[in-house]
């Protein structure tokens, strides 16, 4: 017969062996490598961050925890929130970009130049937003038709739509719009709501429901994760990325007339190297760059999160330099921590 106390004494044995010390310490890994490779560890890391960011101002400056300083970083971060909702979309397919801010510098000199000429609103702005059809056209003929690599066919559409936009208006700004019907788009209210704000959730509202509840949405995730097997499944590759960069151009040209009727005036040179801080602003709201995972509530996390650090550094009076710096790391960061994720997930 078996001893019940050898019995005892050899599990007290093996509960003090290494492996079975160990034991909570793995466990305790296996649970962070979970949360760090959980689809929403992106969102709730920047929600955090944003609510510690919102306390230390709040803290510190006695403005930043009102109604108006509010509604003046909703207005801050409209414009990059609109163009940066639909990059979402562009990067989540594997894509890229970067001819946004020529767009958006030239749709505001259309729209401008439409309304100089006695031309109705409702004609100014289709102006503007048919630059935006115009460039996403001739990215999609670049970059699907003829091969071209995105990041080169969009470095070079961007000094070729801003070149447009300096011949233009041969390198001046546009005559001051005060008084017109176009100034409602950046200057108006809506139930007491700044219009841009509206405009802005309005556009992260659809292009959610788009990415989420549609197949177009299904179809980009699909490209961005295998081209080739979304092409095997059948879907237009060629319809699918036009789609796309076409609403990429969109975007930003709705950004331009935002901004040319904010400031009352349209300049060709407008938004020019904003075009890497939207980006880097959807990449830190956890899209992968190389493509296939990312939300729009992730990039508005990201685009609130970089306006509350640019509007807490003016009230502190802190230099602007600072500023570009603290965007810098905080990118970086981001850019690390997901390429941490994606070598966790190879695994």
């Amino acid at each position: 017969m078996i001893d019940d106390a050898s019995v005892r004494r050899r599990g007290e044995r093996d509960s003090r062996s290494p492996a079975a010390a160990s034991t909570p310490t793995v466990t305790f890994a296996r649970a962070v490598r979970r949360v760090l490779l959980s689809e929403r560890a992106d969102a709730v890391g920047l929600g955090i961050a944003l609510l510690a960011l919102c306390a230390a101002l709040t803290h510190e400056s006695p403005y930043f925890l009102s109604a108006s300083n509010f509604s003046a970083i909703g207005l801050a971060i409209s414009i990059s929130a609109v163009v940066a909702s639909v990059q979402t979309v562009v990067l989540v397919s594997g894509g890229l970009d970067l001819s946004i801010t020529a767009v958006l510098a030239l749709s505001g000199v259309v729209a401008e130049s439409t309304l100089q000429r006695g031309a109705p609103l409702a004609v100014a702005v289709l102006a503007g937003l048919a630059v935006g059809v115009v460039v996403g056209l001739v990215n999609s003929v670049l970059i699907v038709g003829i091969g071209v690599n995105a990041f080169i066919a969009t470095i070079g559409t961007q000094f070729l739509f801003r070149g447009i936009a300096y011949i233009w208006t041969n390198g001046s700004s546009g005559a001051y719009l005060s008084g017109t019907s176009f100034n409602y788009i950046g200057g108006g209210r809506l139930l007491g709501v700044r219009f841009p704000i509206v405009l802005m959730f309005l556009t992260l509202v659809l292009t959610w429901f788009l990415m989420r509840y549609t197949r177009f949405g299904s179809r980009v995730y699909a490209v961005g994760g295998s081209e080739y097997a979304t092409k095997l499944a059948g879907v237009s590759i060629w319809r699918l990325r036009t789609l796309i960069y076409v609403l990429s151009g969109v975007s930003a040209a709705l950004g331009g007339l935002m901004l040319a009727s904010l400031n009352g005036a349209s300049f060709p040179q407008a938004g020019i190297g904003e075009e890497l801080t939207i980006i880097g602003a959807v990449l830190l709201g956890g899209t992968a760059l190389t493509g296939g995972r990312g939300t729009v509530f992730g990039t508005f996390l990201g685009v609130c999160l970089l306006g509350v650090l640019a509007n807490g550094l003016n009230l502190l009076g802190i230099n602007g330099f600072w500023q570009t710096f603290l965007q810098g790391a905080i990118l970086v960061c981001a850019v690390a921590f997901d390429e941490i994720r994606r070598k966790l997930r190879a695994r």
